[in-house]
């Protein structure tokens, strides 16, 4: 018995146990949306450090990876590789960097906190985040949604790009340009059908091809099926043929129409012959238009340019969108032909003569219109507008019904505050404008009247009063006067 104890013993003696801990890596969206692999660099000092192996991924929890590395070591840097490093190091044999992003230096916790979750976004060595314990736990099942695209674009590439819109900051799940979407067996005229599901928190979906992209779309569990530009309930209720064309009305990405730039209206084309289609019975209102060929989706949008034949009643606005009113609800036909000559494209229907730009400002629902100034063809001008506190205010153009703000100030303009892309009066007061329009290099000029009353200046100053060619006149002068270097209407 004895003989064999020390036998035992001398095994044991022999046995060398090399301690390790559990490091635990919770990935951010911008981390978790790309293929890349993670590590740990672990370290005491410039001559004391080590890598981890590559991070695995734990079963059950999302987005979560873990490693190991040798007790003694205070400190670590969580590191995101590219995809196609074959080892855990700075550089690669090229002598390329080898890593995308990294945490910032961390001290490992001593009070149990294993698990690293990443909470900011960053480049370089940027990321923080904050340690807690590691639960083995897996997470809670999360709501899914399911979204449909039929592919009328005929793309080679489907991609989904989800979005969480909270507040109007969007956090995105996957990066750009999202992850690829699953064919199905169904198809629509011809068409595939893709789907896809995530994330029931994400509300906002780009699909793409990775170029071509669709504006952001607003998705519903109650119509999940997409077939550009319209949301659907079911595929049995989607009808392309034998649509051709879709108008498309003022937005970012000119796939919304609008009438009276605000209520949406989509149809389909009725083919009418080989070459033109209608769209029937349009509501009455005022549209900002351009033609689509969805047989061309990935080629040129037909803007007013583009018009073979101008119509009457058609003009353009800065944005090349056709633009008309329909006085009654009726047609608008669309002629889309491609020739040896070129394309030919027309619209016609019964529309209304076109109005003229007409410039002034909008406060709240209520417009003013602005006269030229008689010493500035160029200039646009309102005076004593009296404006109260709360007021809302935009630059209008009542022909194409635009509103915006103007941000180039000129010299010495008074500022109003910026809510929302619209002017908040802060004071109650008279106030005069001059702007400018000019597409991309607007500019404006606002003056808060330091009195409400002409008399008072002049009664005040007692000054000569001026027009606006500087030429002195009288006291029955009509007209904008300028007094004590202020400029005043003087009726």
């Amino acid at each position: 018995m004895k003989k064999i104890f020390l036998f035992f013993a001398a095994v044991i003696a022999a046995v060398t146990v090399s301690a390790e801990q559990s490091l635990y890596l919770k990935l951010s969206a911008d981390w978790a949306g790309y293929t890349d692999k993670f590590a740990a660099y672990y370290f005491n000092s410039d001559t004391d450090y080590g890598w981890s192996d590559f991070m695995t991924a734990v079963a059950g929890k999302e987005n979560t990876y873990t490693t190991t590395i040798p007790d003694g070591y205070a400190n670590v840097i969580f590191v995101r590789l590219k995809d196609v490093a074959t080892e855990t190091r700075w550089d690669n044999y090229d002598g390329e960097y080898n890593v995308w992003s990294q945490t910032v230096d961390l001290v490992i916790p001593t009070d149990g906190k294993n698990l690293f979750t990443i909470t900011s976004t960053g480049t370089g060595k940027t990321c923080t985040g904050e340690w807690s314990v590691f639960s083995s736990e897996p997470d809670a099942p999360v709501d899914s949604a399911t979204v449909y695209f039929v592919n009328i674009q005929d793309w080679t590439t489907v991609n989904v790009y989800v979005f969480e819109s909270t507040s109007g900051n969007y956090a995105n799940y996957k990066a750009w340009p999202g992850e690829m979407m699953h064919l199905t067996a169904e198809q629509v005229s011809d068409h595939d059908v893709y789907t896809y599901t995530f994330p029931a928190s994400f509300d906002v979906i780009i699909f793409n091809n990775g170029t071509d992209q669709t504006p952001n779309l607003t998705y519903s569990s109650d119509a999940p099926y997409y077939a550009d530009p319209s949301w659907y309930a079911s595929l049995d209720a989607i009808n392309l043929s034998p649509a051709k064309f879709y108008i498309t009305g003022d937005s970012a990405f000119m796939v919304a129409a609008g009438i009276d730039g605000d209520h949406a209206w989509w149809a389909n084309a009725i083919r009418v012959d080989e070459d033109s289609y209608t769209f029937a019975n349009m509501p009455a209102g005022f549209y900002k238009m351009k033609v689509v060929p969805t047989g061309s989706w990935e080629g040129t949008v037909m803007g007013f340019d583009d018009l073979s034949e101008v119509a009457d009643g058609l003009f353009a606005d800065d944005d090349r969108n056709v633009c008309f009113t329909l006085e009654e609800a009726g047609d608008v036909v669309v002629t889309y032909k491609v020739t040896d000559e070129g394309t030919i494209f027309t619209l016609t229907g019964n529309f209304a003569v076109p109005c003229a730009d007409t410039y002034g400002i909008l406060i709240g629902d209520r417009f003013v219109e602005a006269y030229i100034n008689p010493a500035n063809e160029n200039e646009y001008m309102l005076t004593d507008i009296y404006l109260v506190e709360g007021d809302i205010v935009q630059v209008y153009n009542a022909c194409t019904q635009d509103s915006w703000i103007i941000t180039n100030y000129k010299e010495n303009s008074y500022q109003f505050e910026i809510e929302d892309a619209k002017y908040k009066v802060t004071e109650s007061a008279n106030y005069d404008f001059y702007f400018t329009i000019s597409y991309g290099n607007d500019a404006i000029y606002i003056e808060k009247k330091l009195s409400d009353s002409l008399n008072d200046i002049n009664a005040e100053t007692n000054a000569t009063m001026y027009n606006i060619l500087g030429q002195k006149v009288t006291d029955d002068y009509k007209g904008i006067v300028i007094i004590g270097g202020k400029k005043m209407l003087k009726r």
